[in-house]
C-alpha cells in the first residue's frame, strides 16, 4: 500500500511530522540487497542485485518508489506506517498479474475505494515466526481480478489472476504497480512477512516465472512476468 498520505485528513498533519522524525531517526533502515534486524520491524532481507526483476520499492523500505519518505495511513487500523510492508512491482496500466504461488484463492476484492482490487492466495508454504509454524498467504493489490476467478479456486503459479489498475486511488498513487505482500493470515496488511525469503531461486533473489521450470509448493515467483 502506497502514498496514502497524499489524501489523509488535516488532522493527520501532526502524525505525518512525527512519522517523518521517526524515519530520520531510524538508524537501521533497509538498504535494498542487505539484511538488517530492527526491534520495531521484522527481519529484513531485501532483494538481491542478482534478482531476475528488481522491485521499484522493496520490503521494509522507509521510502516509496517516488523517493519520498514513506508514511501511509491505513484506514483499517487507523495508524500511519513508516515502512513499506510489501514489495512494489511497477508496471503499465492493464499489465497481466500472475499467481505468485500454487494455492487456493482466500480473498477477492474487486475495487476498494482506497487501494483498488486484490487477490489473496493461501499457499502450501510453511514457515516459522515468533508464533510458531505458519501457513503463508500472498496478496496482489491494486489490481482488477479477472471475472472468472472465484473464492476457493485452486490456482497455479503463473496463472493470470488480474491486471494492474490505473493510478489515482489513494494507496496506488501516481503510478500503476502491483503491491505484493505476504503473511501468516489472509489479512496480510495486519501481520506481514518479508517475501524475499521464499523466492524460487533463493533468498533475496526475486524470481521470474518460467513455464519450463515452475516453482514447487514451497517457492514464490514474481507476480508479474519478466
Amino acid at each position: 500500500m502506497d502514498l496514502a498520505f497524499a489524501a489523509t485528513p488535516d488532522s493527520l498533519q501532526a502524525t505525518r511530522r512525527w512519522s517523518k522524525l521517526l524515519v530520520l531517526a531510524a538508524g537501521a533502515t533497509l538498504v535494498s540487497g542487505c539484511a538488517h534486524t530492527n526491534k520495531t520491524f521484522p527481519v529484513l532481507i531485501g532483494a538481491s542485485s542478482k534478482s531476475d526483476l528488481r522491485p521499484c520499492s522493496d520490503y521494509g523500505s522507509p521510502f516509496s518508489y517516488t523517493g519520498s519518505p514513506y508514511y501511509v495511513f491505513n484506514p483499517d487500523t487507523r495508524k500511519v506506517t513508516t515502512r513499506h510492508q510489501g514489495m512494489d512491482f511497477c508496471t503499465s496500466t492493464g499489465t497481466e498479474v500472475i499467481a505468485a504461488a500454487n494455492g487456493k484463492v482466500a480473498n477477492i476484492i474487486q475495487n476498494d475505494q482506497y487501494r483498488g482490487g486484490r487477490v489473496t492466495i493461501q499457499t502450501a508454504i510453511k514457515y516459522k515466526n515468533a508464533n510458531g509454524l505458519q501457513t503463508l498467504f500472498v496478496d496482489a493489490l491494486h489490481i482488477t481480478p479477472i471475472e472468472s476467478l472465484k473464492y476457493g479456486d485452486e490456482v497455479k503459479a503463473g496463472q493470470v489472476i488480474g491486471v494492474t489498475q490505473p493510478p489515482g486511488k489513494v494507496e496506488i498513487g501516481p503510478r500503476s504497480h502491483v503491491h505484493f505482500s505476504v503473511g501468516p493470515i489472509f489479512q496480510t496488511w495486519l501481520e506481514h512477512t518479508d517475501p524475499n525469503q521464499f523466492w524460487q531461486k533463493g533468498e533475496g533473489i526475486v524470481s521470474c516465472y518460467d513455464p519450463k521450470n515452475p516453482p514447487n509448493d514451497s517457492q514464490l515467483v514474481a507476480p508479474v512476468r519478466c
